[in-house]
């Protein structure tokens, strides 16, 4: 239940409004940690090496649900691990990943990939 409500709370539907000045709840550097199958912290809760690649896809997948359900991205035929790939390399090649808040550095990277065409988003 904790790694859910750390999920739900790391979500691109929550805390959206932050204050600039303030560090993201979970910056998109964490979630390159995850991603590489490290540990790392979200919402104050470390996380050993062994889950860490399972956390990050649940967040990308939740967050590019979100973002499918807003109708800014369409999944298309993007295999998981292309997914996962993508969203890394964005991640590397952010300037600042520790001020970057992980939701909107996976919006980013979903963007490009496969942008919804003006039929296939949600009504």
């Amino acid at each position: 239940m904790r790694l859910f409500s750390t999920i739900l709370a790391a979500s691109p539907l929550v805390g959206a409004g932050a204050a600039a000045a303030e560090p993201p709840a979970f910056p998109a550097s964490e979630l390159r940690a995850a991603l590489a199958g490290e540990a790392f912290t979200a919402q104050g809760m470390d996380f050993p090496p062994d889950p860490s690649r399972a956390y990050a896809f649940g967040f990308i997948t939740a967050t590019a649900a979100a973002e499918a359900r807003e109708g800014r991205w369409c999944d298309g035929h993007i295999l998981p691990h292309e997914l996962l790939e993508e969203v890394f390399t964005h991640i590397e090649a952010l300037e600042t990943p520790d001020e970057t808040p992980a939701d909107i550095a996976v919006t980013d990277a979903l963007g490009p990939l496969n942008p919804c065409a003006a039929d296939e988003a949600p009504q």
